[in-house]
This record gives structure tokens, C-alpha cells and sequence, in this order.
């Protein structure tokens, strides 16, 4: 892991999204779903993890440990902040909150003017401007299905080269 990353992160920093399936990917048709970058809560943001923090195998670890008997770990999505930024999403480093190498993507920002309540569902026009965004984010992400989802390390592609 590396030390003393600014919180700022630029806009052609990588970061990773741990994907499960059958929530963000549908391997029938061998692609991502929007559920990979859906926030369970507007309120919240969706976890990524910083490239220039965290190893492939590191991302692979923690993508993993989120698994369960509903949701299966099957590989890791690869994006840039600058991607995020020109879906008009935000995407903020959260390591006081969560972990060092941790960020959270917001699809919902506080300049939508929208004050999200737990629970409610989004109105028809933030719903609209959620999935514009979601599809915008996952137009230039590359998601990397994992060889070997069992082991521990990383037998993937470079990340940081992606």
C-alpha cells in the first residue's frame, strides 16, 4: 500500500469497484448492470478503492470479503475519477470514514438540489438523471472477469495499466 496520497484525487487516478454477481454483473449477457454503480441509498456513496493506494490483490480481498450466499465475488471493474467527474457524478476519498484507499462515488450530488430521505424512492426525474449517469460511468469502464475468483491474488490484467 502506498503512503501519503492526497485525498484529492486526479482525475486520471483508477479506481476499482468490486463486482458480485447477481447484482452488477449478468453473465448471460457477459456485462456489467447499473446495479454496479446504484446507490442502495441516495444518501450513501458506492465503495471504490484507489489504484494508487490499494494492489490489485488488495482490491480482490476486499471485493471478496463483501460475498455472500446472495451475492458471489466474480472480478473488478476499472474507471477513472475524470470518467466519474464527466458523468457529472462526484467521487470523494472516504479514509476517515471507512479505510485508507477507500473513495465513494456519489451518482447523487447535493448541485442536484435533490435532499435524498432514507428509504423514499427517488423521483421519476432523479431517477431519470441516475441512470444517465450510471450509463455515461459504465460507457468508459472496463471490468476485468476474474480467472481464478477462488485464490487470493490478482491473476487479471495490470489495473493501473487499464
Amino acid at each position: 500500500m502506498a503512503e501519503d496520497v492526497e485525498k484529492d484525487i486526479p482525475d486520471n487516478e483508477g479506481v476499482v469497484r468490486g463486482i458480485c454477481t447477481p447484482y452488477h454483473y449478468d453473465p448471460k449477457k457477459g456485462k456489467l448492470k447499473k446495479g454496479a454503480f446504484k446507490q442502495k441509498d441516495p444518501t450513501r456513496g458506492v465503495s471504490v478503492y484507489r489504484t494508487q493506494i490499494m494492489s490489485a490483490a488488495n482490491c480482490k480481498e476486499r471485493a471478496k470479503a463483501l460475498g455472500n450466499a446472495d451475492k458471489q465475488y466474480v472480478g473488478l471493474a476499472h474507471l477513472t475519477a475524470g470518467t466519474v467527474r464527466r458523468a457529472e457524478a462526484e467521487i470523494s476519498d472516504t479514509r476517515e470514514e471507512v479505510f485508507y484507499g477507500h473513495a465513494d462515488i456519489f451518482i447523487v450530488t447535493e448541485a442536484d438540489g435533490y435532499q435524498a430521505e432514507p428509504g423514499e424512492p427517488l423521483p421519476p426525474e432523479i431517477s431519470d438523471l441516475v441512470d444517465k449517469r450510471i450509463t455515461a460511468i459504465l460507457a468508459d469502464t472496463r471490468f476485468f472477469l476474474d480467472p481464478l475468483p477462488e485464490t487470493d491474488d490478482w491473476h487479471g490484467p495490470d489495473l493501473a495499466a487499464a
